[in-house]
C-alpha cells in the first residue's frame, strides 16, 4: 500500500496539488482529510468526488503532517488501497443515540468482514464512550477504533463533512478488513494526578453540574480562582483547562478529562469526553516538560514491538497543545523520526485508541499513535 501525504493553504492550492498527484500516475481509492473549520470544505470533499476518491473528513484545530506541525491547512493523506479491503459508513448522532450507533455500525462491518476495524471521525455530541461500548457488546470484544473528535477552536463547533454536508451531529468511519490491514496502536498521557479527591456529585453526558455538591463552576472558580473559557483564552499555555484536566479514577484505569468551556448561567463545566455521576477525580498535572521525554520513551518502546507500518496516524489531543505549546512540535517531530514513512495528523478535542492494557478508550489530553500496515 502505498500513503501520500499533502498540506495546502487555500482550496485551489488543494486542487492544483490534488491535479499534480494523479498526473503522476498514483491512483488512490481513499482519503483522510483534516482541514481547518473555516475552509470551504465541501468544495475540498467535491474535488475528492471528481475523482471518485473515497474519504472521511473533519474540521481541524491544527494539522500534522510528515513530522511538523501546521496551522489553517487542508492535510490529506491518500491511500491506493484496494477497494474492496475498506467500506464507508456516515451515521448521524441523535441525542442519547451513541450506544445503538455502535450496535449499527458494528452490524454494518460484520456484514462486510470478518475481522472489521474502524478509523472514525466524530463531533462534539458524539458519546465516544457509549460508541466503544455498543461495537464492543455486538463484536464480543475490545473493538479495534480508532479516531479523533474534529476540533475548532475559533467557534468551538466541530464539524465532519462531505461534499454536501456540513455535519455537526456525526459519527463517519472507514471500515477495514482486518485481515488485510494490520493496526497496532498506543495512547501515552503521562499527567500526574495531585491533591485531594473530589466527587462529581451531579452530571449528565459530558456536562458536570455539581462537584462536592456545590455548583461545578462555581468549585472551579474557588479552587483556582477563576476559569478560562478557551473561546478567549488564545491558546495561553497557563490556562487552567489544558493544564489541569481531571483524572479520574475507574477501576479499569484513570482516565483524563478537560474542561472546555463553561455555562455562567447553569453554572456548569462542559468537558471534553463524558463524565458519570458519583465518580471521584483529582486535579492532574504534566510533571514538567519531561513527560513530552516519557512519551517519546514509550513509543520508541513500542516501535519495537510491531513491524514497519506504511503509514501512521496520529490523533493528539488539543489541550496537549495548549498545554505545551511550541515544545510539542518536539514531541511531533521525534515520533516522526522515529518511522521513515508517512506521518499524518491532527489536533482533536479527544481520542479513541488502546491504552497500554490493551484496552479501548476515550481520551482527552492523550496521544494516540496508530499503525497500518498491508499484510
Amino acid at each position: 500500500m502505498v500513503v501520500k501525504n499533502i498540506s495546502s493553504t487555500s482550496t485551489s492550492e488543494f486542487k492544483s496539488q490534488l491535479s499534480t498527484l494523479l498526473s503522476s500516475g498514483y491512483k488512490p481509492t481513499l482519503a483522510l482529510v483534516f482541514s481547518d473549520g473555516e475552509f470551504d470544505n465541501r468544495e475540498v470533499a467535491q474535488a475528492l468526488n471528481d475523482f471518485s476518491i473515497q474519504y472521511i473528513a473533519c474540521s481541524s484545530s491544527g494539522e500534522i503532517l510528515d513530522g511538523a506541525t501546521y496551522a489553517k491547512t487542508i492535510s490529506v493523506s491518500f491511500f491506493d488501497m484496494d477497494k474492496s479491503y475498506f467500506h464507508i459508513v456516515r451515521q448521524f448522532v441523535g441525542k442519547d443515540q451513541s450506544y445503538t450507533k455502535g450496535n449499527e455500525l458494528a452490524n454494518i462491518a460484520l456484514d462486510k468482514f470478518d475481522n472489521p476495524a474502524f478509523i472514525s471521525l466524530f463531533t462534539l455530541n458524539v458519546n465516544g464512550e457509549k460508541v466503544i461500548a455498543g461495537l464492543k457488546d455486538v463484536l464480543g470484544a475490545e473493538p479495534q477504533i480508532y479516531g479523533g473528535m474534529a476540533a475548532d477552536e475559533v467557534t468551538f463547533k466541530p464539524y465532519v463533512f462531505t461534499n454536501e454536508n456540513i455535519d455537526y451531529d456525526g459519527f463517519h468511519s472507514i471500515v477495514l478488513d482486518g485481515d488485510r490491514i494490520e493496526f497496532n496502536s498506543l495512547a501515552i498521557a503521562g499527567w500526574e494526578a495531585i491533591g485531594t479527591e473530589h466527587t462529581i456529585t451531579k452530571s449528565e453526558d459530558n456536562v458536570i453540574y455539581e462537584i462536592n455538591e456545590e455548583p461545578a463552576l462555581d468549585f472551579f472558580k474557588k479552587f483556582f480562582g477563576f476559569f478560562s473559557d478557551p473561546l478567549s483564552q488564545n491558546d495561553e499555555v497557563t490556562t487552567v483547562n489544558s493544564q489541569y484536566p481531571l483524572q479520574i479514577m475507574r477501576k479499569d484505569g484513570a482516565v483524563l478529562r478537560a474542561p472546555l468551556n463553561s455555562d455562567e448561567d447553569s453554572g456548569t463545566l462542559i468537558m471534553a469526553g463524558p463524565v458519570h455521576q458519583g465518580e471521584r477525580f483529582k486535579f492532574s498535572i504534566a510533571p514538567g516538560f519531561e513527560v513530552i521525554d516519557e512519551t517519546i520513551e514509550s513509543f520508541k518502546k513500542f516501535k519495537n514491538q510491531v513491524d514497519q507500518p506504511d503509514a501512521i496516524i496520529l490523533f493528539s489531543c488539543k489541550a496537549r497543545h495548549w498545554a505545551f505549546g511550541p515544545m510539542i512540535d518536539d514531541e511531533i517531530a521525534a515520533l516522526n523520526e522515529l518511522w521513515n514513512v508517512p506521518y499524518h495528523g491532527f489536533f482533536t478535542f479527544g481520542e479513541i485508541g488502546k491504552n497500554v492494557n490493551e484496552s479501548t478508550r476515550f481520551f482527552n489530553e492523550t496521544c494516540c499513535l496508530v499503525t497500518l500496515k498491508e499484510k
